[in-house]
């Protein structure tokens, strides 16, 4: 669905127009008061702490520097370096607190048809579907700890919601990383990615095919116009499109089935850090049903 663009500035209007992107979708703008609520609460909550710790550290020195024996070296090493180790922990929380609202202050996110436009403190880039070659995505549950173990559970807190995360990378070079605890409705920004790099690069791999070219996935995985290769439990396995039933994606797998067993997946393909996954579900979509 189209969503009006009169509220979308002059500029960004004319680069869409410029770099033939289309008609306008949606904007995706930064979770801005969560993320200044958050750094001040926190600041709140940390900074005194680092302080006095600081201090608590100060006085323990100054005072075994004055007093000879009031507190033997092996004693003070052992305090200096727990009591250090917490107030490199709280300053570290509050650099990645500070961080994600450095970041989502300044961005903004104006998608269309044909690519999007991000905008980040006053710089525009535009990024056609072209351009973006990689959509690395990342989901991860309700209740997770975003800090792991012990101490994030303490300190880290628990994400109320699922927090989905994705990297985008560019021909150009430029990695853009988004998350769901900066910028709003994210999730639904990558699907429309995913769509996007499915449309453009589709073409071009089943051009490819044709001309003998492969699409590895793995270092074990390949697939070409004969087929898809690949790790099976009996060891390497080839599987013709012939032989394919369909594919799909489950727990972080793509399970591969065939028509003489389709309720077990023959191949299981590892998507844990594989980029368009959507692609690769299309590629092997089409060439079931040419084959």
């Amino acid at each position: 669905m189209e969503t009006s663009t009169s509220g979308i500035p002059q500029r960004i209007q004319q680069m869409a127009t410029d770099y033939n992107l289309g008609a306008f979708v949606a904007e995706y703008p930064s979770r801005i008061a969560w993320l200044v609520t958050r750094a001040i609460l926190v600041t709140i909550i940390l900074l005194p702490l680092v302080a006095l710790i600081g201090f608590m550290l100060l006085s323990e020195i100054t005072m075994s520097m004055r007093y000879d024996g009031y507190r033997d070296p092996f004693s003070l090493f052992m305090f200096i370096l727990i009591f250090g180790i917490f107030a490199l922990f709280f300053m570290f929380l509050l650099f990645l607190v500070w961080k994600d609202m450095l970041i989502g202050v300044g961005r903004r996110i104006y998608l269309h048809k044909g690519g999007f436009v991000l905008s980040h403190y006053g710089q525009f880039r535009c990024y056609p579907w072209e351009e973006v070659q990689e959509l690395r995505e990342y989901r991860l549950p309700a209740n997770f700890y975003r800090y792991y173990g012990l101490l994030g559970r303490l300190l880290g807190g628990i994400l109320t919601r699922p927090d989905y995360r994705c990297l985008l990378d560019c021909t150009d070079g430029t990695a853009i990383r988004l998350s769901s605890r900066i910028t709003e409705n994210v999730d639904e920004f990558g699907a429309f990615c995913s769509e996007g790099i499915t449309n453009t690069q589709l073409p071009r791999i089943l051009h490819g095919f044709g001309a003998g070219k492969e699409l590895f996935l793995t270092d074990s995985t390949r697939i070409d116009k004969r087929g898809i290769t690949g790790s099976a439990a009996e060891g390497k396995r080839f599987l013709s499109w012939q032989e394919i039933d369909h594919a799909e994606e489950t727990e972080r797998f793509i399970r591969i089935y065939t028509r003489e067993e389709v309720s077990f997946p023959t191949l299981s393909i590892s998507t844990k850090d594989q980029p368009n996954i959507e692609l690769i579900l299309a590629v092997i979509d089409q060439m079931c049903e040419v084959s």
